[in-house]
């Protein structure tokens, strides 16, 4: 298994699902968590990089919120937080609902 899908697999099981289950609708993942538990020493870049796709938003329905770091966005100390475009979908269909 590539790093990305390693990396794109772990942030699903360890974040978004629990999330998920939690019914939050919005959560972080920190790219040195990350690292540290994959033991992806020397990887930011990677990890940054993964979490971001498109393949990682579409397949967990995310929408990326909010990034926080430095101005490389490649650092351990990255942030990524994220919302279930689901939620959003569910809450717009209720609005229009209520309108007709």
């Amino acid at each position: 298994m590539k790093h990305a899908d390693r990396i794109r697999n772990f942030g699903t099981e360890k974040y978004v699902l629990p999330a998920r289950r939690q019914k939050e609708k919005r959560f972080s993942i920190r790219v040195g968590d990350v690292v540290r538990e994959l033991k992806l020493n020397g990887l930011a870049p990677a990890v940054c990089s993964a979490l971001k796709t498109n393949a990682f938003l579409e397949s967990n329905d995310l929408k990326l919120v909010n990034v926080t770091g430095p101005q490389s966005g490649q650092s351990t100390t990255v942030v990524y937080t994220y919302e279930f475009r689901s939620e959003e979908r569910r809450v717009g269909k209720e609005c229009r609902s209520r309108r007709s």
